[in-house]
Formats: C-alpha cells, sequence, structure tokens
C-alpha cells in the first residue's frame, strides 16, 4: 500500500491547483504590461523553448531577496 504523502506537500498541491487558475489572467496582464516576452512564455507552464542536450543534468538554483 502506498504511504500518505506528508501533510505539507498535500497542502501545497491542493493551494496550487486552486490557484492554477488565476495564472492565466496574471500573465495576460502581465503581458500587456509589457512584463513577459511572449516567445518564452510557455517557460511559465514548464515547457522548455529550447530541446536540452542528451547527457546528464546539472540543476542549479539560485534565489535573491532583491537586496
Amino acid at each position: 500500500m502506498p504511504s500518505a504523502l506528508p501533510a505539507t506537500l498535500a497542502a501545497y498541491r491542493r493551494l496550487s491547483a486552486l490557484a492554477a487558475p488565476l495564472a492565466a489572467p496574471l500573465i495576460a496582464r502581465r503581458l500587456k504590461q509589457g512584463k513577459e516576452d511572449p516567445e518564452r512564455l510557455g517557460e511559465r507552464r514548464g515547457v522548455a523553448s529550447v530541446e536540452r542536450p542528451p547527457g546528464p543534468l546539472i540543476w542549479i538554483h539560485g534565489a535573491s531577496v532583491g537586496e
């Protein structure tokens, strides 16, 4: 029997599903304001605009608080 998801992951999934319908109008507004690149909209939905080359993938993520 599969184990249950941790409560935080289950809550994250539920909240993400509830918030998803808000993404389209938000991105449309940002497009109108010139804050989004129309050619890269797919990337906002997790669809890459460039095919990944073969081989191992190393993912590096950086975050900034804007200081």
